[in-house]
């Protein structure tokens, strides 16, 4: 989901629904994750704005990415995208994971509709 800030950036919101605010373990685990995730900073990482794992409900924002997934991507070029244009895209969030890996973080859910590809290409996680 996208929210503006209190001094108008777009952002992109994560709230935790009811179901898992009330579990002790998921709950655990995103207050972690956002603590790690402050960590991560680099050139095609979305950077943390805020986030409050003790609020009710809890939540967490980061940067927001405007752009077109992967999927939509191909499926805009009608095929398989150039060789150039694959090294190209594959080494931006290959950078974005070596910068998360190194702050002792595990992405999860990295898929192809995940990265942001931003017009010129520059993709973020």
């Amino acid at each position: 989901m996208s929210a503006r800030s209190a001094a108008g950036r777009q952002v992109a919101l994560k709230v935790i629904r009811s179901e898992y605010a009330g579990d002790p373990h998921f709950l655990a685990r995103f207050r972690r994750e956002a603590t790690a995730a402050r960590k991560v900073s680099g050139a095609f990482t979305a950077s943390v704005v805020g986030a409050d794992p003790d609020s009710d409900p809890p939540w967490s924002a980061t940067q927001y990415v405007r752009g077109e997934s992967l999927s939509v991507r191909v499926r805009r070029s009608g095929g398989p995208l150039p060789a150039a244009d694959i090294a190209r895209l594959a080494g931006r969030p290959a950078e974005a994971l070596r910068d998360i890996h190194r702050q002792g973080i595990a992405h999860r859910d990295v898929a192809s509709a995940r990265p942001r590809w931003p017009r010129p290409c520059t993709p973020s996680l």
